[in-house]
């Protein structure tokens, strides 16, 4: 508990706030969250309440919501469930953890909006670990390789330096029920198989100690990204000409006088503020963003995930939403297979790809929108063009 309360306040994660919603999936995590939220409760003036996320995704999803309901009855918690339908949303694009994730913070985004307060996730050390090296082995820059936030708007994570032997250990001694996720010891899932087979083999034979050092060096680069976000913050504001919630205009001039890693991060803001976010958008489209922008080269642009161009004249670069429909209507796509990682979701203009290992007798979606190719039976790139005579 003291470690808890340490945590709290080395990063203000309550601050002014006296309402704390737990995200209560069921599990040792999230159920030693709530205890230890309501010990915190009966010295700390807050109010606590639970939120279920029910994904229907397995057979025991309706347990799981029952287990949690009961659990927080017999505690005078209130607790709500909420329902989604996560493969319906997978169906346009994404992967079923992408569309369970996405859709659960639409949730919480949503109980934020409407009554205030913070919600607190029940991730812990060894979560964080996974995370860092997760973004390491997918080329993540600084962001990525600094983990998850402490504190990130709305959601607090409190349980950040605990390790998941601490929390099993809390949940033995103060005897507390929790559910378990047999998807969770699964290993066709890149995550499962890091946590299952690669992290307890590093820590057997390389650093007993991994996910505490992979985790104080997460911190040291989330303080150095910190810095540089406030930096690059400061010269888009000197560089910005105009700006809305479609498109943004910056001086080039003074764009082509920063550095190139403040340049990329200045770009990478403009981009996050407008519709899409920076989904999709990787480091090549950033480095030929910024290779325009530096040439000589007026009246040219670049095509940008999610719809969004940039363009360059003489003395404006210009960053806005475009009707992407009438290039799709003149341009073929071609896709390079051979770039692509498994599971990952990749766009192009209007379309989503995914390479998935599928057994030979599989069923496949009939869904009108999802499409399915035999990677074997292709050769060279991928090329998706409208209709052509002939």
């Amino acid at each position: 508990m003291e470690k808890f309360i340490e945590f709290i306040e080395a990063y203000d994660l309550i601050g002014k706030a006296r309402k704390i919603h737990i995200a209560l999936s069921g599990g040792a995590d999230s159920m030693a969250l709530l205890d230890l939220f309501i010990t915190y409760q009966k010295t700390y003036p807050i109010e606590i309440d639970a939120i279920h996320v029910h994904h229907g995704l397995r057979n025991a999803s309706d347990l799981e919501a029952a287990h949690v309901m009961a659990h927080c009855e017999r505690l005078e918690i209130p607790c709500r469930t909420f329902y989604v339908d996560v493969l319906a949303s997978a169906a346009c694009g994404k992967s079923i953890e992408e569309a369970a994730r996405d859709l659960r913070y639409e949730i919480f985004d949503r109980v934020i909006k409407e009554e205030g307060g913070l919600v607190a996730l029940a991730h812990h050390q060894d979560d964080q670990a996974e995370t860092v090296l997760m973004h390491l082995f997918r080329g993540s820059a600084l962001k990525g390789l600094g983990g998850m936030q402490p504190k990130r708007g709305a959601y607090i994570r409190p349980l950040l330096d605990v390790t998941k032997e601490e929390i099993m250990t809390y949940c033995r001694l103060r005897s507390i029920p929790f559910v378990v996720d047999e998807s969770n010891f699964e290993t066709k899932y890149t995550r499962n198989k890091l946590r299952l087979q690669i992290m307890p083999m590093l820590t057997e034979q390389i650093q007993p100690r991994l996910s505490e050092h992979i985790c104080a060096t997460a911190s040291l680069i989330r303080e150095d990204d910190r810095y540089l976000e406030d930096l690059a913050t400061k010269a888009f504001e000197k560089a910005v000409i105009y700006q809305s919630k479609d498109k943004i205009m910056w001086q080039r001039g003074v764009l082509c006088q920063l550095d190139s890693v403040l340049l990329r991060r200045v770009l990478r803001q403009g981009i996050a503020n407008l519709k899409g976010g920076l989904r999709n958008v990787s480091k090549l489209h950033t480095e030929k963003m910024i290779a325009l922008i530096i040439s000589e080269k007026t009246g040219k642009a670049i095509d940008l995930p999610m719809n969004r161009r940039l363009g360059c004249d003489y003395d404006v670069v210009t960053l806005d939403v475009d009707n992407h429909e009438e290039i799709l209507k003149k341009q073929p796509i071609e896709i390079d297979l051979i770039g692509m990682r498994l599971y990952e979701t990749y766009q192009y203009g209007d379309f989503y790809m995914r390479i998935i290992p599928c057994e030979k007798q599989k069923e496949f979606s009939k869904k009108s929108c999802t499409k399915w190719f035999d990677y074997d039976k292709i050769r060279g790139n991928l090329r998706i063009r409208t209709r052509e005579n002939g």
